[in-house]
């Protein structure tokens, strides 16, 4: 039994600024990353959305612990 399913649909994007461009990422938008991408590629776009940093909530394959640290993020 499923609590509910995500289909998956990838998009590929030459650039950092067109990805932001065709999702017009906002303040309910949540990004998921590494403090070193961001630092090095992100941080200068100014983005309205949240970021946080999956390395502050654990390494490796994300186990269920993980996860509910990662989503309690908007509590």
């Amino acid at each position: 039994m499923y609590s509910f399913k995500l289909p998956t649909e990838l998009y590929q994007y030459d650039t950092f600024p067109e990805f932001i461009q065709e999702f017009a990422l906002n303040e309910e938008d949540l990004l998921v990353t590494n403090a070193v991408i961001f630092d090095n590629h992100l941080k200068g776009y100014n983005l309205p959305c949240h970021v946080i940093f999956q390395e502050n909530y654990g390494y490796g394959e994300p186990n269920d612990k993980m996860i509910q640290e990662l989503c309690s993020w908007w509590k």
